[in-house]
């Protein structure tokens, strides 16, 4: 059985500036579906709010590492 995660926004913005830490080792976990990573709605639009605002040259990963990770949206944690 895969364990279950759910993941912040600060682990999903650590992941997107740091690929070697291991917030970004998290998000890999998921994406080789050893983590059943989750998040909510919330986490998506505020990662793509923050990464708009403070970080403008990850935004255009934001979306794609979700769909990467396989990041179930949940209404609530």
């Amino acid at each position: 059985m895969t364990m279950k995660v759910f993941l912040d926004t600060s682990v999903l913005v650590a992941a997107l500036l740091s690929a070697e830490g291991g917030s970004a080792q998290i998000v890999e976990f998921c994406e080789a579906k050893l983590l059943h990573g989750m998040i909510s709605s919330d986490v998506e639009r505020e990662l793509m709010e923050v990464t708009r605002r403070k970080f403008p040259d990850v935004e255009p990963y934001a979306k794609k590492i979700l769909k990467a990770a396989r990041l179930k949206i949940v209404k609530k944690p």
